[in-house]
């Protein structure tokens, strides 16, 4: 029987049995509808790089004994999800510390200190630090 006619259930269980050609399968079978999904949610990732992330991290997770063992599709599209939720939370964390280094540099360093700070702030990161930093004055 062919890859292209196995369903997703055995071709996992192929993938578990080191089977890279199954795997390959189910690549082919879904990677059209992760891009899909990857284009929808991310702007700071690209499609194509989520999309592989996410099959890397399926396939670790797939050789550890764990991860999806009849629909892949719903599993992938998750785990596209996943990705783009925590590189999200990592952008937030990397944004409140460049506001807190804007704070400190006006606090410190002076206006000007503190005007050359805010040039670190992109459009999408920087909304409202201005009145954040009002609020606090």
């Amino acid at each position: 029987m062919k890859y292209s006619e196995m369903d997703d259930a055995k071709l996992i269980e192929l993938t578990r049995k080191s089977d890279m050609a199954a795997y390959a399968a189910l690549w082919e079978r879904h990677a059209t509808a992760a891009l899909k999904v990857a284009n929808s949610f991310s702007r700071t990732i690209t499609p194509d790089d989520l999309v592989s992330e996410a099959y890397v991290n399926i396939l670790e997770t797939i050789n550890r004994g764990h991860g999806p063992t009849t629909d892949f599709r719903p599993y992938l599209l998750g785990t596209v999800r996943n990705i783009v939720s925590r590189v999200a939370a990592k952008s937030k964390e990397d944004t409140f510390e460049d506001l807190e280094a804007v704070v400190d540099a006006r606090q410190d360093g002076g206006i000007d200190t503190f005007y050359a700070g805010l040039g670190t702030f992109t459009p999408d990161s920087g909304h409202g630090v201005m009145a954040t930093l009002q609020q606090q004055a």
